[in-house]
């Protein structure tokens, strides 16, 4: 009889932790479902401004190569670069020889 008594005290112990952990993970899951749902809307608005960044930079790529494009010969494109640079060249040669 008394080894019953003992018995029923440690299955109620045993009983009473498992209704712990089952209560405790009750209460925590939600807390820990809006903790990775904000998680997410965050991320997600990072990652919303950085396509917002990614779609101007290729807006402005694709205003200057209609601009480049408008040009008729490369010439008018880069002649004009070269020519500058090569003065530019030419006057650092000349300074060099002062």
């Amino acid at each position: 009889m008394l080894n019953l008594k003992k018995l029923g005290k440690k299955i109620s112990f045993i009983e009473k932790i498992i209704y712990s952990f089952t209560l405790v993970c009750l209460l925590a899951t939600p807390m820990l479902v809006l903790s990775i749902s904000s998680m997410k809307i965050s991320l997600d608005k990072e990652t919303g401004d950085l396509q917002t960044q990614i779609t101007t930079q290729q807006v402005t790529n694709q205003a200057t190569e209609v601009k480049i494009s408008e040009h008729s010969t490369y010439n008018e494109i880069f002649g004009t670069a070269a020519a500058d640079g090569m003065t530019q060249q030419g006057s650092n040669v000349q300074s060099l020889a002062d």
